[in-house]
């Protein structure tokens, strides 16, 4: 499901649509028999409740973010700042032309570690475990109409932050 589509009005009709699957996707409630015939059915069909996706500026470049977050440190068992950038973001909400985006990074074995920051999505993304990739609960508003294209990953399954 890799998709760019071009245009500032597209790129918020893209956002809009990928909030309503997600919220369609959300499990508050099981549907009983209905949900247990389903599995019964398809017992590998994983739940997916996220379209992970890249934005382009109006000048083509990929967008980055930047995201602040604390963590105990295994070797000094210290709470320390970590500080990242990513390109994959989660859409949250769009309300008229604000849209809320949720940082998405992917799990490292060492976070006391720095590690070098991606230049661009590939480097990012590239030969890193799709079940790494975790929703960071740092969240940012942007303007949909700054944005000239979007890039939709595959749906995948992400877990709340907390």
């Amino acid at each position: 499901m890799s998709s760019s589509i071009h245009r500032s009005d597209c790129v918020k009709e893209t956002l809009k649509e990928i909030v309503a699957f997600q919220k369609k996707s959300e499990q508050n409630c099981k549907n009983g028999c209905a949900d247990a015939i389903d599995e019964l059915l398809h017992p590998r069909k994983k739940f997916k409740n996220t379209i992970p996706f890249i934005l382009y500026t109006t000048d083509g470049c990929p967008f980055k973010a930047d995201g602040v977050t604390t963590f105990r440190c295994k070797c000094c068992n210290k709470e320390k700042f970590h500080c990242f950038t990513t390109f994959l973001f989660r859409i949250n909400d769009l309300k008229n032309d604000c849209a809320i985006l949720e940082l998405l990074a992917f799990k490292h074995e060492d976070d006391c570690s720095c590690s070098m920051e991606a230049c661009n999505p590939c480097e990012q993304i590239d030969c890193e475990n799709v079940d790494d990739l975790f929703r960071t609960g740092i969240c940012i508003k942007i303007g949909p109409s700054s944005f000239s294209s979007i890039s939709c990953l595959p749906p995948i399954d992400l877990p709340s932050s907390k």
